[in-house]
């Protein structure tokens, strides 16, 4: 949390310095910014911006931080910043690049995000099918073996005994067609955005489109690892991630 606030901080001191949101050496509205970094926090969390923070410019007006910090919350969003009337004039004005070299770069930058999430997503899927599934069914057929076996023992009152390993069957079969689905669902919004034109629209489509399906993806996933026997298991769990020695 230190490193993000330091990080939001010196954004925010960037900001303000290039787009002349205050005076050289004015250390009260540097000092202003420190003491609301608090405050400022949560939009690392995508939360919203502090409406009750001013900053002052070179004119001596106060203004309010939502004038001069927009809260973009998703790359493909935040990379057409570079791209913008403002960032083009600071970059040319500045013989830093030309309009040419700015439209280049950001093409790169989406580029480079759209196949992240990609390579993401297709990493994801294949361990889904080919690791995580077939782990989880075979530990399933033990269960089921259990269950068959305790109802040869105690006949009608195997269920008495059985009970807890039942529920541990519908769990992972329920976690298993989730996984599935989900799977199948981003597969499809992955090859729908791959036949858009432009490549910033097939960028805002695997963010808005496939990347959700990470986090349904990965909380059956998680709900298998707690499950699941830890020597049936292929992948580190994350306790033995965080305390193995």
């Amino acid at each position: 949390m230190r490193i993000i606030k330091t990080t939001l901080l010196a954004s925010l001191l960037f900001l303000f310095a290039s787009s002349q949101a205050f005076a050289a050496n004015n250390t009260s509205t540097i000092k202003a910014i420190a003491e609301s970094a608090e405050q400022i926090t949560p939009l690392m969390n995508g939360q919203y911006v502090p409406t009750n923070i001013e900053v002052t410019t070179l004119s001596g007006k106060k203004v309010p931080l939502t004038k001069v910090l927009n809260n973009k919350k998703t790359t493909p969003e935040a990379l057409e910043f570079l791209i913008s009337d403002k960032s083009k004039e600071l970059f040319i004005s500045q013989n830093v690049l030309s309009e040419r070299e700015i439209e280049a770069r950001y093409e790169i930058e989406v580029e480079k995000y759209k196949l992240s999430i990609q390579i993401e997503s297709r990493v994801m899927a294949d361990m889904g099918l080919n690791h995580i599934i077939p782990t989880a069914v075979e530990y399933q057929k033990g269960l089921v073996e259990n269950v068959n076996g305790l109802k040869t023992i105690f006949g009608d009152e195997f269920i008495k005994y059985a009970s807890e390993q039942i529920d541990m069957i519908k769990d992972i079969s329920q976690h298993i067609q989730d996984i599935r689905k989900n799977i199948t669902d981003m597969t499809t919004a992955r090859k729908a955005a791959n036949k858009m034109e432009r490549e910033k629209d097939q960028a805002k489509a695997y963010c808005n489109n496939v990347k959700p399906f990470f986090e349904k993806i990965r909380y059956d996933v998680d709900k298998l690892e707690l499950l699941v026997d830890n020597k049936n298991w292929p992948l580190p769990k994350y306790r033995e991630m965080l305390f193995t020695k």
